[in-house]
């Protein structure tokens, strides 16, 4: 406790000083210039599609703009409208949701969350009492549940919330940082019982309308007759870059289904940067502003890319930039990254969204800028993340040939009409085995149907038709006690029932 109660002094210390404002020099025309040269020369050798990136320093957008193309193959231009999914990002509108309803007095950081969603509650009792918005919204509940059961599916947020109930502790309680979608779903249906309206309704009223964020929309369900929209891009097995859809998720919406340009994104800068002012009107109170920028998870790290964290807040990580306070988020849905990042003191913020999920170019280049505005001497961020990505695909191109030399190269035990069925599971739904020729098809939802390759005896590889679904990509039949019908467990989804 005492070590969280330090990280929470460290960052937040002044707002901005006048001394930082000074120091952190409004780039000039010819560094603008440069900087167009680096991200062009940097999209290409990461073979990335298109990318935009907003550049905000005080009240100021010294950039907004686009490189590349919105799809592969295409000749159609990312700038800085162009449409992209912005994932995790949704994240801090949604803590700015909570806390706007704290500042009117309809909702209290540490109130639990089946006083205002009744029918929230997970497996353990304790935990669905006392389980407070603060927790949902500082990933200290821990309860995270499997991505698969609800990303891309058609699932409803009060069937997602209806089955919470089955989720078991996967850490213990306020006890660590424990990552989860859920509980900022959870967190989003708070804000919208207290406000009387749905999440997305109270996003355009709110956020979307006030900053003037025009072009942006709260999911993909919404991007039909939007003409400027990036395609995501995914990396199959064999290196080949494609086409994907891009991700619906209306139901996730609060934690990572949104869709906004770079020109909208410049605004949600310049309300960060002005410390809850925008245009001169206060939308969030500086105290609910520093709440959200409080530490109150604790999770230490470094990211080998200059920065160090101190740990999680209401939706921002906060830590240090080479020894500036600093505050981000990062986001990824299938086929999109995106990177948010501010230095408060230095009045400075970035954004940098791209239309691919192989890359790490979004922080590399948000180092960059932050040097270049800082003074600090230049490093070669872009070439060190280069040099990791290659390690971990050496990495896993070695673990893959691994796994293949175990496999068992002879047909599975049983007819393939003994696999077939329905297979349940009260939190994760039903998944399907069919008999399709001489293989095997599972569909689970639309996002997750695969081909069964055999593996090794019951044991079976999954090639998902999308090529984001689940790693390790492994199913494996298992017979009953009594010797009846198998179950079935998926690595990375669940342990299925034969119905």
């Amino acid at each position: 406790m005492r070590t969280l109660r330090i990280a929470a002094l460290i960052v937040l210390g002044p707002i901005a000083t006048l001394e930082a404002q000074q120091a952190a020099a409004i780039l000039s025309r010819p560094q603008l210039a440069d900087l167009d040269t680096w991200i062009e020369k940097a999209r290409k050798e990461w073979e990335l599609p298109g990318i935009a990136v907003a550049i905000v320093q005080g009240d100021s957008v010294v950039l907004a703009k686009g490189y590349g193309v919105r799809e592969l193959g295409k000749s159609d231009s990312v700038n800085e409208h162009t449409l992209f999914g912005i994932g995790s990002n949704a994240k801090t509108m949604t803590a700015a949701l909570a806390a706007m309803m704290v500042d009117e007095g309809k909702l209290r950081w540490d109130d639990p969350i089946y006083r205002y969603l009744p029918a929230f509650r997970v497996a353990d009792p304790y935990v669905s009492q006392n389980a407070t918005v603060r927790d949902a919204l500082s990933h200290r509940t821990g309860v995270r549940g499997p991505l698969a059961f609800y990303y891309g599916a058609p699932l409803t947020t009060p069937q997602i919330v209806e089955r919470m109930r089955f989720l078991d502790q996967e850490t213990g309680f306020r006890s660590t940082f424990n990552y989860s979608n859920l509980m900022f779903m959870v967190a989003g249906e708070v804000t919208a019982a207290v406000a009387g309206k749905s999440w997305g309704d109270l996003l355009h009223e709110r956020i979307y309308g006030p900053l003037d964020m025009n072009e942006s929309v709260r999911s993909g369900q919404r991007l039909a007759g939007r003409a400027n929209v990036a395609s995501a891009h995914m990396t199959r097995r064999d290196g080949q870059l494609i086409v994907i859809p891009n991700i619906g998720g209306e139901a996730m919406a609060p934690a990572g289904a949104l869709f906004s340009s770079a020109r909208d994104m410049a605004q949600w800068l310049r309300l960060q940067l002005g410390n809850g002012v925008y245009q001169g009107k206060r939308l969030i109170s500086e105290r609910s502003m520093n709440a959200m920028r409080t530490v109150v998870t604790a999770t230490t790290f470094g990211s080998g890319d200059g920065r160090t964290g101190f740990g999680y807040g209401l939706g921002w990580f906060m830590g240090t930039y080479r020894g500036h306070r600093a505050i981000w988020h990062g986001g990824g849905v299938d086929g999109m990254t995106s990177d948010l990042q501010l230095l408060p003191d230095d009045q400075v913020g970035v954004v940098v969204l791209t239309n691919s999920s192989s890359n790490s170019l979004h922080r590399a280049l948000t180092q960059h800028v932050f040097d270049l505005v800082l003074g600090l001497p230049e490093k070669d961020w872009n070439g060190e993340a280069l040099a990791r990505a290659a390690k971990q695909r050496d990495a896993e191109t070695a673990r893959m040939k691994a796994l293949e030399a175990q496999r068992f190269n002879a047909p599975p035990p049983w007819p393939l009409e003994r696999y077939a069925g329905t297979y349940s599971d009260s939190l994760m739904g039903e998944m399907t085995i069919a008999v399709d020729g001489d293989k095997l098809i599972a569909r689970y939802h639309p996002g997750y149907v695969a081909t069964l390759v055999p593996w090794s005896l019951n044991t079976f590889r999954l090639d998902w038709r999308y090529p984001s679904a689940v790693n390790p990509p492994f199913a494996t039949f298992s017979q009953s006690p009594t010797g009846g019908m198998p179950d079935l467990e998926v690595a990375g989804v669940g342990r299925f029932r034969r119905r």
